[in-house]
């Protein structure tokens, strides 16, 4: 997705005369400052500014955090007439917005002229209680501000044989979630008025229109001023209507804490992904219930080891989905579609190693092309499916090949988008009956108009009748077929149990008609994979390393252990390396510029430390051999050559590494 820059729907003087308004905040953080709820108590300008559209090609709008920050000191019927002025929405929509927005404020407003009445009656902790009831209506408000500058065809998705309101699926999954950590927080234990009090926070921010939430809060309010605090309390300890209410909906939210909550704040990020929206607004959500988990942990007044525990572990599981949705919205937004067919088959062909690889991906990719032209050209085309197997051990570069082909498939114009969502088996089957086709469901939804990239896929299948994996296979299966084309499926995995996986089921069969075999690399192959980590930062061998580095190599190849790393494997050799060349130089005092950008012999240390100074001790010789005539050379490793011209058959290889000779 393609979002526009600031500078093509914002003129900058309007972005300094919203700056100049504001006053210094150097001193709090960028996010905080976004965030800012000044000019609005519960929508910040900049999340506000982000959830407009560009009318033509109906994708949300992107800014700079310095202009975010600017529109979050602007009152938000500024903003909203700012976009009405400049042609982004009509005075049908504008007044809409407005009202609503204010009516909101309004509600919060008045909310806080009663929170030490209710305090007193409820007997939680007033600031707490504020920052939840501030936090759920400004979710609330956000969704129905969706609600109005959203196009209703991007705010459905067909599912089995139904359409799925995205808006009301993101609605129920923050609502449990928030009932959640509510119950999570508070049992009855607490008393009956203290548990109804924190129930009622919740349900009075989640109600539809303005006027239902604050009549919810007045109710109780009125209740409290006729009957005094402590009578109030009475009363509702003493109603068993009320008791058997709170008792039941402790009850319900045992199997939500068991299920996990995660799933349901994961429900709201999926459906952010599905309209579109700024990664920035994710990290508000996130912001948001951050803020009303940790408040339902106080709001008793006391905050248990356990509880402290909870919200920690529950706030980062969060926060890493707020930044893979960050990391899925870069890749599906970068600038695909200036990138013409010919330019990423180069960058394919730029890849180290996986020649046989490369080959069927070209072999896949100019026949998607042919059939793109013949369509042009109103000839008929060749329907064939382009759902396929990628075998391999880890670190075989399945996945960034996954990349590369959504971006080729992107320019051909055969995905809308192009993205790749990654995903493995806790991604997709939920641990109860009945929920792995709705998370099965919201994942491949996401991928729509890109590819859906399953990693270790044969786990799917499980062990027995009631594993829910099957639910997951069943529901992929039938969503291929309903959705094949906006929808290309990759499934990929360790070779046995793949071809085990697929040949176990007639419907995988049949959807996966193309395979492709992921070679572990070649020593030489690693060696270079482990230089150009070296080169990218700004760091050099020295020829003794590069020699180690063969025949570290050479015997990791030699061994060829099921579940070497491949490059995953370099990566951690690589940084391991440069951490012990940074203990080397700390313990030396030697900080030239030429010590710090040389990795020395030393530095590399492993486990086959000893073979290589006992191969080293009789005596090695390095050559490096023609691909094409197996003609044999020596090699050097002082050159720099990375590559030279067989002398017999004229064919340029890569001489960077050279091959351990063996007698």
């Amino acid at each position: 997705m393609k979002c526009l820059q600031r500078s093509e729907i914002l003129p900058h003087e309007i972005v300094q005369q919203m700056a100049s308004q504001t006053q210094s905040t150097s001193a709090r953080s960028e996010a905080d400052q976004v965030f800012d709820r000044g000019t609005s108590p519960l929508l910040p300008g900049g999340i506000l500014a982000s959830l407009f559209r560009d009318p033509a090609k109906q994708m949300t709008l992107e800014y700079d955090r310095a202009d975010l920050i600017a529109f979050s000191q602007t009152p938000s019927s500024a903003i909203v007439n700012h976009f009405q002025s400049h042609g982004y929405i009509d005075s049908k929509v504008a007044g809409e917005l407005t009202e609503l927005i204010s009516e909101f404020d309004h509600v919060y407003k008045k909310s806080r002229t009663t929170l030490k009445l209710r305090a007193s009656g409820f007997g939680y902790e007033p600031k707490e209680a504020d920052l939840i009831f501030q936090n759920l209506l400004s979710f609330n408000l956000l969704v129905q501000a969706l609600q109005i500058l959203t196009p209703a065809e991007l705010t459905y998705v067909k599912l089995e044989s139904s359409d799925v309101d995205i808006l009301d699926s993101m609605r129920a999954g923050a609502l449990r979630l928030a009932a959640g950590f509510c119950w999570k927080f508070v049992s009855p234990n607490n008393g009956v008025t203290f548990c109804l009090g924190t129930m009622q926070l919740l349900r009075a921010a989640f109600l539809e229109t303005p006027d239902d939430c604050l009549s919810q809060i007045n109710e109780l309010v009125s209740m409290i001023e006729n009957n005094g605090a402590k009578s109030f309390r009475e009363l509702v300890d003493e109603s068993e209507a009320i008791a058997e209410g709170v008792m039941d909906s402790h009850r319900n939210s045992e199997e939500l804490l068991q299920t996990g909550l995660d799933d349901q704040f994961e429900k709201v990020v999926i459906g952010c992904s599905c309209l579109g929206l700024q990664p920035i607004c994710v990290a508000f959500l996130h912001h948001v219930f951050h803020d009303c988990l940790w408040a339902y942990a106080r709001i008793d007044g006391d905050v248990s080891h356990s509880d402290s525990r909870f919200a920690q572990i529950m706030s980062a599981r969060m926060e890493k989905m707020v930044e893979n949705h960050a990391k899925e919205f870069v890749a599906e937004s970068g600038e695909i579609e200036e990138e013409d067919f010919e330019s990423v088959l180069r960058e394919l062909d730029q890849m180290i190693g996986l020649d046989s690889v490369k080959k069927k991906m070209c072999d896949l990719a100019n026949f998607a092309r042919i059939q793109q032209i013949r369509a042009q050209q109103g000839l008929p085309i060749v329907k064939a499916s382009l759902h396929t197997v990628y075998f391999g051990n880890p670190g075989t570069g399945k996945t960034t090949v996954a990349r590369l082909m959504g971006r080729i498939y992107r320019s051909l114009g055969i995905l809308r988008k192009g993205h790749v969502v990654e995903c493995d088996r806790s991604r997709l089957v939920a641990d109860y009956v009945g929920q792995t086709a709705t998370k099965t469901n919201e994942v491949i939804t996401s991928a729509l108009d890109g590819i859906l990239f399953v990693d270790e896929a044969y786990s799917l299948a499980g062990k027995g009748d009631k594993d829910f994996g099957k639910e997951a296979i069943d529901t992929l299966l039938k969503r291929m077929e309903d959705e094949r084309d906006k929808l290309i499926v990759i499934v990929a995995g360790y070779t046995d149990e793949m071809e085990t996986f697929i040949a176990a089921n007639p419907g995988l069969q049949s959807r996966f008609t193309n395979y492709i075999s992921f070679p572990d690399y070649k020593p030489q192959e690693l060696c270079r994979i482990f230089a150009a980590m070296v080169r990218h930062n700004g760091l050099r061998l020295t020829p003794e390393l590069k020699e180690k580095l063969v025949v570290y190599y050479s015997l990791v190849h030699r061994q060829n252990a099921k579940h070497f790393g491949n490059a995953r494997d370099v990566r951690n050799l690589f940084e391991s390396t440069v951490t012990r060349q940074a203990g080397r130089l700390s313990i030396s005092g030697d900080f030239s510029q030429s010590s710090l950008c040389a990795l020395q012999e030393e530095d590399l240390m492993s486990d086959f430390d000893a073979e290589i100074g006992r191969l080293r001790a009789e005596g090695i010789s390095f050559v490096s051999s023609c691909p094409k005539c197996d003609q044999i050379f020596s090699w050097d490793s002082s050159s720099e050559l990375n590559t030279a011209q067989c002398d017999q058959c004229e064919t340029v290889f890569d001489v960077e590494f050279g091959d351990v000779y063996n007698n």
